[in-house]
């Protein structure tokens, strides 16, 4: 007994189309709804620029292909009058992801993440998909900002700072070192200093306190000498990390770049793959088929050689069940190639 093998170019042709409008359905549904994504983003985005400036950045890639675009808005500070920016992302599924707000600068301050630098506004304006806007949003960031002002401090900056101070302790170790008598004493002249140590000559407690005096004076010059050493050592130290600093900072930028061409690379190599992930599992699913009908054959003839009828009569329905699967295949190829 044999089988039609002609119908399984059919059934992986009624497969693919299946699978094909599925996919086309589902791209169709998520173009709607980035579509209607954008629409509102826009919406809010122009409100916003209303209110505050805004300027969108330029990333090292396209913002599409990560899912975020980036703007900076400039806020100015009603307590100090200063100005100073946040950067603000929006995801490509916005409004239904709430918005990230991130600062460029160091702080000091509970609703700022010290890792990321993310303003954690959430925790106190909590993002709504139907009613939350930005333009609301950011008024609320701002007056909270203004109420409990951030303290910006940058990595440089603070290692500036510290760099002048301890020059600044340096040189006072130095001029502690030039004190001499003169300094001490200037209203006495060198002829009564010169009595008054012929006075002291002749009482030897008073000659052992001056020494012992002078021994500690010379000690504290001595502590005085190697603190101002160690804080010149400590701001070459300090200085060179800087140029460290500057020099990583520049290998991060580097790295940062090549992070991007990475990314794109692949996101291209991620959609091929997905291509060839899909007509794997197709070729599959036939290969299963296949693998079924062969085995059923098999029995079927095992079971016509055996003579057992009552076998026979099992397998007769199933090949029955299988001739009414085809006559139905067969009709469904009619109105396909009607429909076509």
């Amino acid at each position: 007994m044999s089988f039609n093998y002609q119908n399984d170019a059919f059934h992986s042709k009624i497969y693919e189309n299946y699978k094909s409008k599925l996919v086309e359905q589902k791209a169709q549904n998520v173009s709607q709804q980035q579509a209607q994504n954008l629409q509102k983003r826009s919406k809010q985005l122009e409100d916003l620029k209303k209110v505050y400036s805004v300027q969108k950045v330029e990333l090292f890639f396209d913002a599409g292909e990560i899912d975020r675009n980036e703007y900076h808005i400039t806020f100015q500070s009603k307590k100090n009058g200063k100005s100073y920016n946040i950067r603000l992302q929006l995801s490509y599924d916005f409004p239904q992801r709430r918005p990230k707000f991130y600062l460029d600068n160091k702080f000091l301050e509970d609703y700022i993440d010290p890792q990321t630098l993310e303003i954690k506004y959430y925790d106190y304006y909590p993002w709504n998909t139907e009613e939350s806007t930005l333009v609301e949003l950011v008024k609320n960031i701002n007056e909270m900002m203004n109420i409990r002002p951030v303290n910006f401090g940058d990595d440089y900056q603070i290692i500036a700072e510290q760099i002048a101070f301890q020059l600044k302790e340096t040189q006072k170790c130095k001029e502690l070192n030039q004190i001499t008598m003169q300094n001490l004493f200037p209203k006495i002249d060198e002829n009564k200093r010169e009595s008054e140590y012929i006075k002291l000559s002749k009482n030897p407690e008073i000659i052992n306190q001056q020494i012992q005096s002078s021994q500690e004076y010379c000690k504290l010059l001595q502590n005085c000498k190697e603190k101002s050493d160690m804080v010149s050592t400590l701001a070459t130290s300090i200085e060179k990390e800087y140029r460290n600093l500057e020099e990583f900072k520049k290998q991060v930028n580097l790295k940062q770049e090549q992070f991007s061409q990475k990314l794109q690379e692949y996101l291209y190599l991620h959609g091929e793959i997905q291509k060839f992930q899909e007509r794997f599992e197709i070729q599959a699913a036939i290969a299963i088929l296949d693998c079924e009908i062969y085995n059923l054959e098999d029995e079927i003839n095992k079971l016509m050689q055996d003579r057992f009828q009552n076998n026979l009569n099992e397998i007769a329905k199933k090949f029955k069940l299988l001739k009414e699967e085809q006559i139905y295949l067969q009709l469904l190829k009619q109105q396909y190639m009607k429909s076509n």
